[in-house]
């Protein structure tokens, strides 16, 4: 709650946008730790943070920070009013992706 209470969403989404590599994963992480938060769900998706998880989520990130940025995107949807900008942004393939990737029979044909 600290760093919502000390308007620290909005950098962390910044930083997730426009950092290095290792400083947009370690945002990523600390938004997906964030999203657990009812009232952080709401201010993640207004400082602008859904098209930055979504970015995450489907690009050539590593395995831990795609998963950060779709932990991060299903706990927004359990938002109402987040659930149309999600799927808007894209969301929906690349989350998909994901949990095939996670999934038995998606770690097997990719072993193959």
């Amino acid at each position: 709650r600290a760093i919502a209470e000390a308007d620290g969403i909005p950098p962390l989404v910044g930083l997730a946008s426009q950092g290095t590599s290792d400083v947009e994963d370690l945002a990523v992480r600390i938004l997906a730790d964030l999203s657990a938060d009812d009232d952080n769900k709401v201010a993640i998706a207004e400082a602008g943070g859904i098209p930055p998880l979504v970015k995450h989520c489907a690009d050539n990130a590593s395995e831990d920070t795609r998963a950060d940025a779709a932990c991060a995107l299903a706990a927004l949807a359990l938002v109402e009013a987040n659930k149309v900008p999600i799927a808007e942004a894209g969301a929906i393939e690349p989350l998909l992706c994901e949990l095939d990737r996670r999934s038995p029979t998606g770690r097997r044909s990719q072993e193959n």
